[in-house]
């Protein structure tokens, strides 16, 4: 089974924001036989508590230290296949993500990414040695052939 990880912004978003676009394109995914790796699975304890920051929830579970989440969601790049990113409108630079899409470029993952045209992630060094498409239709098109 291939598995492919959900990266994306999370800080500066609510859970609610950050997971809606994960919900959604989980059931097809795992449809098309992936594993699904989704950075925020066993962090529900941030429902409702607001802006997700680098700071904001390190006191609320130990799931949602610093240390916590780069590890795990490092492992899991590595882990993984395949990352599908989504930056679509995107307001601030998500340096988790990048940071993500460096590690899966020097381990030779496949990265897709979702990111409309004048995107603040839409940058070279970032784009480079990638898929990029405008929509998660397209993703999903893509993803269905490999």
């Amino acid at each position: 089974m291939k598995t492919i990880y959900l990266a994306g912004p999370i800080s500066g978003l609510t859970f609610e924001e950050a997971s809606i676009w994960r919900k959604i394109i989980t059931p097809a995914l795992e449809l098309l036989g992936y594993e699904v790796f989704n950075p925020l699975t066993g962090k529900e304890f941030l429902i409702g508590k607001g802006i997700i920051g680098a700071d904001t929830s390190q006191n609320l579970n130990v799931l949602a230290h610093h240390d916590v989440i780069y590890n795990v969601d490092m492992f899991r790049v590595r882990q993984s296949d395949i990352l599908l990113i989504n930056f679509h409108n995107c307001k601030i630079v998500s340096i988790g993500t990048v940071a993500e899409i460096n590690l899966a470029h020097e381990t030779n993952k496949l990265v897709i990414m979702v990111m409309d045209e004048n995107n603040i992630h839409n940058h070279p060094f970032i784009t480079q040695r990638s898929i990029v498409l405008k929509t998660m239709e397209e993703a999903v098109a893509v993803l269905q052939n490999i």
